[in-house]
C-alpha cells in the first residue's frame, strides 16, 4: 500500500521525537557554531574595513588590532571543535533513528498473511524496506545542513546588518521570499516523476533477486535468455524514468539558478549605490556582499535540498 508523504513524515516524527534532547542540542550548538564560522571573522574585519576607509590608521596601531586577530584564531578553532561535537551527535542520533524504523518495519512484515508474501517479490519488499528507512538520512541531511543553516544565516545576517543597512536587510528578505516559494513549486512538479522512477528501480530490484534465488530452476529449463531479456526491460525502464526525471530536473534549474544569482547582483549593487551616497560605510559594503554570498551559496543549496525531497518522498512512498 502507498504511503502520502504526510503518513511518512508522521512516521519519522514518532521515532524522531524520543531524542528530543540529542535533537535540541544539535540545532542549539549548530546557531553558535556557523556565528562563529561565518558571521564573527567578517565582522571583526568590517570594522577594520571602514576605519582604514575613514583613514583613521592609528587607532590599528595599537593592541586592539592584534586582539581582533586573536579573536578570530580562537573562533576558528572553538568553532571546529563544535561542529566536531556537533556532527558526532547528529550522526549518533540519526543512526538511532534509523535502527528503530528498521525493527518498526521488520516487526510490521512479520505480521503480514501468506497473501501478502505470496503476491509480492521478496526482493521488492527488502528494497522498499531499504529505501524506506535510508530515506529517512536522505531527508534530514538536506534539512539539517541545507535549510536549517539557511534560515540561520538569514535570522544572524538580518540582526547583523539590520542597524547598518536596513534597506540591504530587506532586499535580501524579498528576494528569498520570492525564490523559496518558486523553487518549492517546480520541485513538487517533479514528485510523480520521482515516484515512477523509484517504483522502477524497486522492480529491477526484485527482478535480479528473483532471478537469483530462483537460479537454479532457471538453469535447469534453460530460461536464461527470457530472465536476461525480463532484465534488460527492467532496466531500460529504469533508464528511461531516470533521464525523464532529469530533463525536467534541468530545466528548472535553468530558472531558479537566475534567480538565486540575482540576489547576490543585486545586493551588490544596491551595497554599492548606498555607499557612494554615503549611507553606508565601507565595512558594511563588505559585510553585505560577504553574508549575501553566503545565503546565496545556501539558496543552490536549497535548490539541491528541495530536488533530493522530492526523490526521497517518492521513494518513501513506493
Amino acid at each position: 500500500m502507498k504511503t502520502t508523504n504526510q503518513q511518512t513524515l508522521s512516521m519519522y516524527w514518532q521515532h524522531a521525537k524520543k531524542y528530543k534532547r540529542q535533537i535540541f542540542s544539535i540545532y542549539s550548538l549548530m546557531i553558535v557554531a556557523q556565528f562563529l564560522e561565518d558571521f564573527l571573522s567578517p565582522l571583526l574585519v568590517s570594522g577594520i574595513l571602514t576605519k582604514i576607509a575613514q583613514g583613521n590608521i592609528e587607532a590599528l596601531k595599537d593592541n586592539s588590532i592584534w586582539l581582533t586577530f586573536g579573536l578570530i584564531v580562537a573562533a576558528e578553532l572553538v568553532m571546529h571543535g563544535m561542529w566536531n561535537r556537533i556532527v558526532r551527535i547528529f550522526w549518533r542520533t540519526q543512526d538511532s533513528v534509523m535502527r528503530d524504523l528498521y525493527l518498526t518495519v521488520f516487526n510490521h512484515l512479520q505480521s503480514m498473511s501468506f497473501r501478502f508474501f505470496s503476491n509480492r517479490f521478496a526482493g521488492s519488499l527488502v528494497s522498499q524496506t531499504n529505501k524506506f528507512v535510508g530515506s529517512f538520512e536522505r531527508l534530514t541531511d538536506p534539512l539539517t545542513w541545507n535549510a536549517y543553516k539557511l534560515v540561520v544565516a538569514l535570522v544572524l545576517t538580518s540582526i547583523i546588518l539590520a542597524p547598518r543597512s536596513p534597506i540591504v536587510v530587506a532586499a535580501i528578505w524579498v528576494l528569498c521570499a520570492i525564490f523559496t516559494p518558486m523553487v518549492w513549486y517546480y520541485r513538487r512538479k517533479q514528485v510523480p516523476f520521482n515516484e515512477r522512477w523509484a517504483k522502477a528501480e524497486t522492480a529491477r530490484t526484485g527482478q535480479l533477486a528473483d532471478a537469483i534465488s530462483n537460479i537454479i530452476a532457471v538453469k535447469s529449463f534453460a530460461n536464461e535468455p527470457l530472465e536476461l531479456s525480463r532484465m534488460r526491460q527492467r532496466a531500460n525502464e529504469v533508464h528511461r524514468r531516470s533521464m525523464e526525471t532529469m530533463h525536467i530536473n534541468m530545466n528548472q534549474e535553468l530558472i531558479t539558478g537566475t534567480i538565486q544569482r540575482s540576489i547576490h547582483i543585486v545586493v551588490i549593487i544596491l551595497s554599492v549605490i548606498l555607499a557612494v551616497r554615503g549611507t553606508i560605510a565601507v565595512g558594511t559594503i563588505y559585510l553585505s556582499v560577504i553574508y549575501t554570498m553566503g545565503i546565496a551559496r545556501r539558496l543552490w543549496d536549497l535548490n539541491n535540498t528541495f530536488r533530493q525531497l522530492t526523490r526521497v518522498f517518492g521513494d518513501a512512498s513506493d
